[in-house]
């Protein structure tokens, strides 16, 4: 609604279709990539009731008001678990970038002003940077292990450099006070037996074929 209210550089209210790009940009960007973060995280815990207990118990001793450096700032369990979960499936599995002048990439040349594919999804899984990369360990993120800081572009689900997103911390954010809502009342369970491991899709963002069927029990 203030969107449709406010005026141009020139005066002018936004045209319809500059309103409707903009507002499809903003669920894409900013909706469907933090659903696909949930839906996957959901999808891992669901089959780890211990880490879902460990959670509960650290989400309930948090203060009501939780603090700056606890959302944006600490490495604590559950972000653990977001940081794990965007490695293993990146909302936004590729991204592409523009060479500003002459480099090689692996042996390869590369010329000035050419189109670069950033495939996270690959890097994220390379063996020779992530300890048994396929399997899903949040305790990788944690200060004691750290693995993603031996390099600073070996973890880039939200991409890097001067053009890394912008939504970062808003996700961060919603994905630590959803969890701690849900995790600090609920179980969540596979509503059938012999659900995981799923089939998922992965365009355009991943989730489990059928939408992940789960329960929530009250704790």
């Amino acid at each position: 609604a203030h969107f449709c209210r406010e005026k141009t550089e020139d005066g002018e209210y936004y045209a319809d279709e500059d309103i409707a790009d903009h507002m499809a940009f903003l669920m894409l960007a900013a909706h469907d990539t933090t659903t696909s973060a949930s839906t996957m995280a959901a999808y891992y815990l669901s089959n780890d009731r211990a880490l879902q207990d460990e959670l509960a118990a650290e989400v309930r001793a948090w203060p009501d008001e939780l603090s700056f450096q606890t959302v944006f700032h600490s490495t604590n369990p559950l972000i653990c678990v977001f940081y794990e979960t965007i490695r293993m499936h990146p909302p936004v599995p590729l991204f592409l970038r523009r060479s500003i002048r002459e480099c090689e990439i692996g042996g390869v040349r590369v010329p000035p002003d050419t189109m670069v594919c950033i495939p996270g999804n690959f890097i994220h899984r390379l063996p020779d940077w992530w300890n048994d990369p396929n399997r899903f360990d949040p305790s990788r993120f944690s200060d004691e292990v750290a693995e993603h800081r031996k390099h600073n572009f070996m973890w880039i689900p939200f991409g890097g450099g001067a053009h890394k997103c912008i939504g970062m911390h808003f996700a961060r954010m919603l994905f630590l006070l959803t969890f701690r809502e849900v995790l600090g009342r609920y179980r969540i369970e596979f509503a059938k037996d012999g659900y995981f491991p799923a089939k998922l899709q992965h365009f355009p963002f991943t989730r489990p074929l059928d939408g992940l069927p789960v329960r929530l029990v009250p704790r």
